[in-house]
């Protein structure tokens, strides 16, 4: 397969969330993207950034982009500014953005091993920081998830009438997903996992569309599959069939809805 190196962020526009317009290229040499409004006009947008290999503080490291016109125009990628991170972490990735209303504030979750090793192993949990300004992100304490015996990758959340959900695929895709939910976005309990099958794999990230949560994933058997798909729950237990989009290529999509309710994906592509 491609390396995460390989992949630019296509975006795309829909009013259904089903059927779908490709718009333009959003960024390059790009992965796991992830976006969120604070519902007064501003987008954050957090990504892993592999432009410029030779620069070790931009090449696979954790950005973001800043959009005041619902993402029409985007500032330039800059380098989340990490404060307060424990010294023997290795560094954050995978990042999900969101906006907590009750606190008024961007929270990032990640995923970062305690170990300082890039292995992928238990030691790799997820874990979270919090912003007033949308670039100097400060480091809640302790874990918000971690899974027995091995790594915990690709974190998604979304936030439903003041409940937040948590997932995370549990390794190959018919394995499903880690389900997890929380009253403040920090304790997490953890419930029955999300059940899947061999073509639908849980790693993308939510947008609430129509008073439910909706997940949006990538198919994973080829070339019969690899098209977009989401499914929608209003609990986390009970989940809606499968529909799957007509974006045809790509994995880990990150989406928002515009305040028209149509919707925009970014969507890595190789």
């Amino acid at each position: 397969g491609h390396q995460p190196h390989e992949y630019d962020l296509i975006e795309w526009r829909s009013s259904d969330g089903t059927h779908w317009t490709e718009h333009r290229l959003f960024q390059a040499c790009a992965d796991v993207p992830s976006i969120a409004s604070d519902g007064a006009g501003t987008w954050l947008m957090a990504f892993q950034n592999f432009q410029d290999r030779d620069d070790d503080s931009r090449f696979d490291k954790v950005a973001l982009r800043r959009s005041t016109n619902q993402g029409e125009y985007w500032d330039d990628p800059t380098p989340v500014n990490l404060i307060e991170f424990p010294p023997e972490a290795a560094r954050p990735f995978d990042p999900t953005i969101v906006w907590d209303p009750a606190d008024s504030q961007w929270r990032m979750y990640f995923s970062m091993s305690m170990s300082g090793s890039m292995e992928l192993d238990e030691n790799v949990c997820t874990h979270s920081a919090v912003s007033d300004n949308g670039v100097d992100f400060v480091y809640e304490a302790d874990t918000r998830f971690c899974a027995s015996g091995g790594a915990v990758i690709d974190p998604a959340v979304g936030l439903l009438d003041r409940t937040w959900y948590y997932t995370a695929p549990r390794g190959a895709p018919q394995e499903g997903a880690h389900l997890a939910t929380s009253a403040d976005g920090v304790l997490f309990n953890e419930g029955e996992p999300v059940p899947s099958d061999n073509n639908h794999g849980w790693t993308g990230n939510f947008v609430e569309v129509d008073g439910a949560l909706r997940f949006y994933g990538r198919e994973t058997l080829i070339p019969d599959g690899n098209f977009l798909w989401w499914a929608s729950t209003t609990d986390g237990i009970t989940w809606s069939d499968y529909n799957q989009t007509d974006i045809p290529a790509g994995k880990d999509p990150g989406l928002v809805r515009l305040d028209d309710g149509s919707l925009m994906i970014l969507v890595p592509t190789p």
